[in-house]
Protein backbone atom coordinates (compact mmCIF):
# COMPACT_ATOMS: atom_id res chain seq x y z
CA UNK A 1 0.00 0.00 0.00
CA UNK A 2 1.14 3.50 -0.69
CA UNK A 3 2.23 6.14 1.73
CA UNK A 4 -0.26 8.64 1.27
CA UNK A 5 -0.91 11.90 2.79
CA UNK A 6 -3.57 12.00 5.42
CA UNK A 7 -4.96 15.65 5.81
CA UNK A 8 -6.23 17.13 9.21
CA UNK A 9 -8.12 20.07 9.77
CA UNK A 10 -9.52 22.65 12.50
CA UNK A 11 -11.01 25.85 12.10
CA UNK A 12 -13.36 28.25 14.53
CA UNK A 13 -13.96 31.78 14.84
CA UNK A 14 -14.63 30.93 18.89
CA UNK A 15 -13.13 33.81 20.73
CA UNK A 16 -10.54 32.20 22.80
CA UNK A 17 -8.73 34.35 26.11
CA UNK A 18 -5.55 33.84 27.05
CA UNK A 19 -6.57 32.76 30.92
CA UNK A 20 -4.57 35.87 32.06
CA UNK A 21 -2.37 38.25 30.15
CA UNK A 22 1.68 36.87 29.25
CA UNK A 23 -0.04 33.10 30.16
CA UNK A 24 0.41 30.28 27.72
CA UNK A 25 -2.78 29.43 26.64
CA UNK A 26 -4.07 26.41 24.41
CA UNK A 27 -6.41 28.45 21.46
CA UNK A 28 -7.15 25.02 19.38
CA UNK A 29 -6.99 21.42 19.79
CA UNK A 30 -6.43 19.45 16.81
CA UNK A 31 -7.27 15.57 17.72
CA UNK A 32 -7.38 12.28 16.55
CA UNK A 33 -4.15 12.82 14.48
CA UNK A 34 -3.14 9.42 13.34
CA UNK A 35 -0.41 7.52 11.15
CA UNK A 36 -0.72 4.56 8.92
CA UNK A 37 2.96 3.91 8.31
CA UNK A 38 5.75 4.11 11.04
CA UNK A 39 8.11 6.80 10.30
CA UNK A 40 5.45 9.53 9.18
CA UNK A 41 6.16 12.87 10.20
CA UNK A 42 3.28 15.79 10.76
CA UNK A 43 3.55 18.63 9.39
CA UNK A 44 1.15 21.98 10.35
CA UNK A 45 0.15 25.03 9.14
CA UNK A 46 -1.66 27.56 11.55
CA UNK A 47 -2.97 31.14 10.99
CA UNK A 48 -4.61 32.76 13.96
CA UNK A 49 -6.33 36.06 14.07
CA UNK A 50 -5.09 37.50 17.63
CA UNK A 51 -6.64 40.63 19.18
CA UNK A 52 -3.63 41.45 21.30
CA UNK A 53 -3.61 42.70 24.75
CA UNK A 54 -2.16 46.40 25.77
CA UNK A 55 1.58 47.46 25.62
CA UNK A 56 2.32 43.95 23.81
CA UNK A 57 5.54 43.47 22.81
CA UNK A 58 5.28 39.84 21.42
CA UNK A 59 2.81 37.09 20.75
CA UNK A 60 4.73 33.66 20.93
CA UNK A 61 2.58 30.66 18.64
CA UNK A 62 3.31 26.90 19.98
CA UNK A 63 2.16 23.58 19.61
CA UNK A 64 2.40 21.16 22.02
CA UNK A 65 1.68 17.05 21.93
CA UNK A 66 -1.92 16.50 23.87
CA UNK A 67 -1.73 19.06 26.13
CA UNK A 68 -1.04 22.29 27.73
CA UNK A 69 2.10 20.31 29.35
CA UNK A 70 2.91 18.26 26.73
CA UNK A 71 5.78 18.23 24.46
CA UNK A 72 6.86 21.05 22.30
CA UNK A 73 6.38 20.51 18.59
CA UNK A 74 8.88 22.83 16.76
CA UNK A 75 10.33 25.84 17.82
CA UNK A 76 8.88 28.99 19.43
CA UNK A 77 7.78 31.74 16.86
CA UNK A 78 7.77 35.26 18.55
CA UNK A 79 5.92 37.24 16.76
CA UNK A 80 7.58 40.68 17.87
CA UNK A 81 7.57 42.13 14.72
CA UNK A 82 3.62 42.18 13.37
CA UNK A 83 1.98 42.64 16.63
CA UNK A 84 0.38 46.21 17.53
CA UNK A 85 -1.29 46.45 21.37
CA UNK A 86 -4.94 46.53 21.27
CA UNK A 87 -5.56 45.39 18.20
CA UNK A 88 -6.16 42.42 15.40
CA UNK A 89 -3.13 40.88 14.73
CA UNK A 90 -2.63 37.64 12.20
CA UNK A 91 -0.03 35.50 13.04
CA UNK A 92 1.41 32.53 10.93
CA UNK A 93 3.34 29.46 12.11
CA UNK A 94 4.56 26.42 10.93
CA UNK A 95 6.17 22.92 12.39
CA UNK A 96 7.08 19.55 12.03
CA UNK A 97 6.67 16.90 14.27
CA UNK A 98 8.75 13.74 12.96
CA UNK A 99 7.46 10.66 15.20
CA UNK A 100 8.75 6.97 15.29
CA UNK A 101 6.68 4.68 15.01
CA UNK A 102 2.92 4.51 14.24
CA UNK A 103 0.58 7.01 16.38
CA UNK A 104 -2.41 8.31 17.19
CA UNK A 105 -2.97 11.44 19.23
CA UNK A 106 -3.96 15.17 19.84
CA UNK A 107 -2.09 18.53 19.25
CA UNK A 108 -2.55 21.64 20.99
CA UNK A 109 -1.86 25.31 19.32
CA UNK A 110 -1.18 27.55 22.33
CA UNK A 111 -0.69 31.70 22.59
CA UNK A 112 1.45 33.09 25.35
CA UNK A 113 1.73 37.26 24.92
CA UNK A 114 5.03 39.37 26.11
CA UNK A 115 4.62 42.33 27.82
CA UNK A 116 0.73 42.79 27.82
CA UNK A 117 -0.97 44.67 29.96
CA UNK A 118 -4.08 43.29 29.66
CA UNK A 119 -4.89 39.76 28.39
CA UNK A 120 -5.16 38.96 24.06
CA UNK A 121 -8.51 37.05 22.60
CA UNK A 122 -8.02 34.83 20.16
CA UNK A 123 -10.46 35.33 17.48
CA UNK A 124 -10.13 32.82 14.92
CA UNK A 125 -7.95 29.80 14.36
CA UNK A 126 -7.23 27.25 11.67
CA UNK A 127 -5.14 24.76 11.59
CA UNK A 128 -3.84 22.02 9.12
CA UNK A 129 -1.68 19.00 9.70
CA UNK A 130 -0.86 16.86 7.23
CA UNK A 131 0.74 13.39 7.73
CA UNK A 132 2.94 11.61 5.13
Amino acid sequence: MANRPRVFNFASVTDVAESAANTETVVATLPNVTSEFPGQTVAFAVVLSVLCGTTVTGMTVRIRRDSLTGTQVGEDNANRGNVVASQVSVLAYAAQDVRGGEFSGSYVVTIQGTGEGTAATCQSQAVTATVA
